[in-house]
């Protein structure tokens, strides 16, 4: 990130009006230096904030951060019989609040620009990152927040989770106000949406992917997953709303959309939609289409892969277009957008198989890669996966029924097992699978395996890893990338 001088808020009474800090007991008149979560990171001036999560609860660092320098802190409640080590500040519900505490302390920097949110299922980071190519193509500049981090150009950057800290959020939108940035391309997860991640930010337009089975681990069921990506069509700031027509959730969220939202939507199926495709034609290279939209008609060439991208596309179209940017603009950026890292991501070689890397975690997204790439495949269709470890395990054997409907050999194979014994979790997709397959739970041996025993013809999916270089096992990370194996295993076989 660019080093830019950013304008603060550092009064802390001034920082907290609002959030139900009782000011009549009179706050501390501090100035702030910053704001942060990790007592182990804390700066001498900064303020605390100390938050209970799952297995941690903040409070518990007082000290630390007290001793790191720490002028105050905010706690949800205080510690009982104790006296703190610092200044302690009780803001009830904070976690919800602090993305608009961190707001306010650099100053809204979200109003200072166009942020496009995108959420759902399946597609977020692909919508975000091709919104923000087709805006850079067209001339603008454009960040972009998600699964590959933070980054005002094109490439991957470390990333924990989907949507970033709220203060961690809020500082990257002021670096980008600071270098006076007018577009923010931004994936919302429904794990921020519920824990309020992104409560306080100014967001512009909202676009709405798809909804299907995910992070029932999470939200317990579909209706409480659906209702927490409805949150982010609630917004204040909302003028936009993007909908996938295809998608049946999407007459859900028109239903309850505020008076003055604009409703847009884009649609494959659907001859009725704003925003649509004629005329699509997949080939190797990728896809020709004509889009007929209210801003314009015309036919574009686009290098993606799968009839499952042209719907991304669609939404990325839309978005771009309802943003501001001229058609002709947005047509000739089409035609020169890259694939995304880690989303049907081609791994090429001289004279091995087509080789395709993929992030798809999920039945419908592992079901719509696979169509996809049969649609192309001239020989066998060959898929390496596995589940992730510590989440929703009803997803494995709904995993093995779709690829043992389409695939014609598959490698069931360790995804991030995490706390859970990797065999344990194979035995759970191999009780739904069937067809032709094999077990090998060391991933980068399975991708081996399916590479050297395809013929040029044949396609190789390594499928729920995508971007991700590295792998959990237990409590540990190893270093790993499911292209950097796939791209060794070709160039020995090329040998």
């Amino acid at each position: 990130m660019t080093p830019v001088t950013v304008n603060t808020c550092r009064e802390l009474p001034a920082l907290l009006m609002g959030t139900g800090a009782d000011l009549a007991a009179g706050l501390p008149n501090i100035d702030i230096a910053g704001l942060c979560l990790d007592s182990r990171n804390v700066q001498p001036g900064e303020l605390f904030v100390a938050l209970r999560g799952g297995s941690h609860d903040g409070r518990a660092y007082l000290s630390q951060a007290a001793a790191a320098g720490a002028v105050a802190a905010l706690v949800e409640d205080e510690l009982p019989g104790e006296e703190p080590p610092l200044p302690c500040v009780v803001i009830p519900g904070l976690r919800h609040k602090l993305c608009e505490i961190a707001g306010r302390y650099y100053r809204d920097p979200s109003r200072q620009m166009h942020v496009a949110a995108v959420t759902g299922t399946n597609g977020k980071t692909t919508v975000s990152q091709l919104f923000a190519q087709l805006l850079r193509s067209a001339g603008y500049d454009c960040g972009v927040i998600g699964t590959l981090g933070a980054s005002l150009t094109a490439g991957v950057q470390d990333s924990v989770h989907t949507t970033p800290d709220s203060i961690a959020m809020q500082e990257i939108l002021a670096s980008w106000a600071g270098q006076a940035v007018p577009f923010v391309s931004m994936e919302v997860s429904s794990h921020a949406l519920d824990q309020g991640r992104v409560n306080g930010l100014d967001i512009d337009s909202a676009i709405f992917t798809n909804l299907t089975r995910d992070h029932l681990d999470y939200h317990g069921d579909m209706e409480s997953y659906g209702a927490a990506k409805a949150r982010l069509f609630a917004f204040e700031s909302l003028r936009t709303a993007i909908l996938n027509s295809d998608d049946p959730f999407s007459d859900v969220l028109a239903g309850r959309m505020s008076l003055g939202v604009a409703v847009l939507r884009y649609g494959l199926n659907d001859a009725s939609a704003d925003v649509r495709l004629s005329n699509l034609r997949l080939h190797s290279a990728g896809m020709q289409m004509r889009l007929e939209s209210p801003w314009g008609n015309g036919t574009l060439n686009c290098p993606l892969l799968g009839k499952f991208n042209a719907v991304n596309l669609l939404a990325a179209l839309t978005a771009a277009l309802q943003a501001g940017v001229p058609f002709d603009a947005v047509m000739t950026a089409a035609e020169s957008l890259q694939p995304v890292p880690g989303r049907m991501e081609p791994i090429h070689s001289a004279a091995g198989p087509l080789v395709v890397v993929d992030y798809a975690h999920t039945p419908d997204a592992l079901r719509h890669v696979l169509i996809a790439l049969r649609e192309q495949c001239k020989g066998r269709l060959i898929a390496v996966f596995g589940c992730g470890g510590d989440r929703d395990k009803g997803k494995r054997p709904l995993m093995a029924e779709a690829v043992a409907a389409i695939a014609d050999r598959a490698v069931i194979t360790s995804d991030n097992p995490r706390s859970e014994d990797p065999l344990a979790i194979i035995a759970d997709i191999e009780a739904a699978m069937a067809g032709e397959y094999h077990v090998c739970a060391d991933r980068g041996d399975a991708i081996a395996m399916a590479i050297e025993s395809a013929a040029p013809e044949d396609c190789v999916l390594i499928a729920g890893k995508g971007h991700e270089d590295y792998q959990i096992i237990g409590d540990q990370r190893f270093t790993f990338s499911d292209s950097a194996v796939a791209q060794q295993v070709l160039a020995r076989s090329a040998a």
